[in-house]
């Protein structure tokens, strides 16, 4: 997996790295967040923040403490995936690092995680993922992602490796570590290179599987990323039921929309059940349960979806066409999970 080449050789060329950070009412966490990207032990960087129209401060921290970073003000908050779409759009990086702005990185992860991208033979590494802890009101040594990998009612998990070099669907949501080369491969018609159409919760899953399909590779290796707390703008709930019903709403429409586009038909085939099961029971416990709130954010996640065929269609034959990679290939990307396992995963999120 790796050549012969010397660390210090290969990163002679000081490749600039692009940190770009999405910001909403985040005057809490964004001292830190931006303290720690650019207090790298790695100098060649730019930080991009794209302010969905905080009404925090938020903006006027980061121009009265933070010179170095761009700052992109959005009149309305037009989502986290088109905020991070600006961001590249304006970048110059090589490389870019999409970063949550509760996300505290480590001070080594950029030339850590460079290093892994300049010494690996494979030509189509396009992403890199680490060590992801959890921030409990301050650093812990709680894992909370290890690199991602799919489950058969579409969700992702955390691998379960912790010290071994291994291929992986992607990178934790909240430190996506990219290639500009496969950023500009992937980038769907319409010009995004997230979905915009997502608006927040799924657009990490759609973006890596997309890139995947197309040919791109993500490489866990065992560095430090940093330390995530998780849910920052929406008030750290701990329950993922315990958010907003429009963000609910959202990360159900997300999740069929990547299913409807990105699972070839052979995929899609095999894992109806899983999702059919998923879904009549996500139907039945909100009705025993009297959670009303909830079937209206999925009922209206269905309607959404059926509003949109004509772009989900579009979309599907342009990301099938140009898939570079076999159904077996996808499957390896899955947990390594039995039916049993997977089942009591399944209980847990309905």
């Amino acid at each position: 997996m790796t050549s012969q080449l010397a660390p210090s050789e290969a990163m002679r060329h000081r490749p600039l790295v692009s940190i770009i950070v999405v910001s909403y009412n985040n005057r809490e966490f964004i001292r830190r967040c931006l303290s720690c990207a650019l207090n790298q032990d790695y100098d060649s960087i730019e930080a991009i923040v794209v302010d969905q129209n905080s009404a925090d401060g938020t903006s006027e921290i980061i121009r009265a403490e933070f010179p170095r970073v761009t700052l992109i003000q959005n009149e309305i908050n037009t989502g986290f995936a088109d905020g991070m779409n600006r961001g590249i759009e304006a970048s110059k990086g090589e490389y870019v690092l999409l970063l949550n702005s509760d996300l505290f990185l480590d001070c080594t992860f950029v030339s850590q995680a460079l290093r892994e991208f300049v010494m690996s033979s494979e030509e189509r590494l396009g992403m890199c993922a680490g060590i992801v802890y959890r921030d409990r009101g301050g650093p812990s040594e709680e894992i909370d992602c290890l690199g991602t990998l799919l489950l058969p009612y579409h969700a992702v998990v955390s691998s379960e490796n912790r010290d071994v070099r291994k291929w992986v669907l992607g990178p934790a949501g909240s430190s996506m570590f990219f290639r500009r080369v496969m950023l500009d491969d992937i980038r769907l018609p319409n010009g995004d290179y997230l979905d915009s159409t997502f608006f927040c919760y799924g657009e990490d899953i759609e973006v890596t599987l997309r890139a995947q399909l197309l040919g791109w590779r993500c490489l866990y290796a065992p560095i430090v990323v940093g330390w995530h707390i998780g849910s920052a703008s929406v008030g750290r709930l701990h329950g993922f039921t315990e958010k907003p019903t429009a963000l609910l709403r959202h990360a159900a429409k997300n999740r069929y929309l990547t299913v409807l586009t990105c699972y070839p038909i052979p995929l899609l085939l095999r894992t109806f059940p899983w999702n059919l099961l998923g879904e009549v029971g996500q139907i039945a416990v909100f009705t025993v349960t009297g959670r009303w709130a909830l079937l209206r954010a999925l009922f209206g996640a269905y309607w959404t979806v059926l509003s949109m065929v004509p772009y989900v269609l579009a979309k599907r034959r342009w990301l099938q066409r140009g898939r570079r990679v076999s159904c077996a290939y996808l499957r390896s990307l899955y947990v390594p999970w039995g039916p049993i396992r997977v089942f009591r995963s399944l209980l847990q999120k309905v």
